[in-house]
């Protein structure tokens, strides 16, 4: 826990919201990659999971 706050105390606010940003998209590509988030119920590639992800939130 210590460390942690060591941690958060050393970024700035601008490399907490780029980090939050980052997770988001991990997160969401994570979550396309699932075999339920296709139509054939397979497993989506890394790249071609985060492309839709990044093409449908810009």
């Amino acid at each position: 826990m210590l460390k942690l706050k060591r941690i958060k105390d050393s970024l700035t606010s601008f490399q907490i919201i780029i980090l939050g940003f980052v997770a988001v998209i991990l997160l969401g590509t994570i979550l396309l990659m699932l075999p339920v988030s296709s139509a054939n119920r397979v497993v989506t590639p890394f790249c071609n999971a985060g492309f839709d992800l990044m093409g449908s939130e810009t």
